[in-house]
């Protein structure tokens, strides 16, 4: 079925959901996980270094800790997996190691850690959704997921009382 699966990770809860999903499917469909954290730079956050910003290899470092904190408490058992930090713009570079490893499914958490962490799908998300060539896979957390039903809940039982 899947031979790559690749899974982006911001240090989310939802990312963490999602890499316990593709880990799950992996072990399934013996295939390959690739994690990878993108670290946004200056340079993809605004059009330009402002002096004084943090070096590439340090922004390395800081993705590759995501990396370990995300893996942190998920069995790997009979999976390989590869974990890989890349700098720049997150959607680019998820499309870009989609297409570079050519993955057959792209795992995602539903919302990261960004300025719109509240929104029912984040927008790195929503972007690569709706521009990656291979299937993708969104996944929520369960604190998402608990919320959903008791908003939905609460909707079912106001509507139900006005009748």
């Amino acid at each position: 079925m899947f031979k790559k699966i690749l899974v982006g990770t911001d240090g989310s809860q939802s990312s963490k959901a999602a890499l316990t999903k593709a880990a799950d499917i992996a072990r399934a469909s013996h295939c390959e996980i690739i994690l990878l954290n993108v670290t946004l730079t200056s340079e993809a956050h605004w059009g330009y270094a402002p002096f004084g910003m943090i070096d590439d290899d340090k922004l390395r470092e800081i993705g590759q800790k995501i990396i370990d904190e995300t893996m942190e408490g998920i069995d790997f058992t009979d999976i390989e997996l590869t974990k890989k930090v890349r700098l720049g713009s997150p959607e680019l570079e998820i499309l870009a190691e989609s297409s570079d490893e050519d993955v057959d499914l792209i795992v995602m958490g539903s919302k990261g850690i960004g300025l719109f962490a509240g929104t029912m799908l984040g927008s790195v998300s929503e972007r690569v959704l709706k521009t990656a060539l291979c299937p993708v896979l969104i996944v929520k957390d369960a604190n998402s997921l608990e919320k959903l039903r008791a908003h939905s809940v609460e909707e079912y039982e106001k509507h139900i009382n006005k009748k």
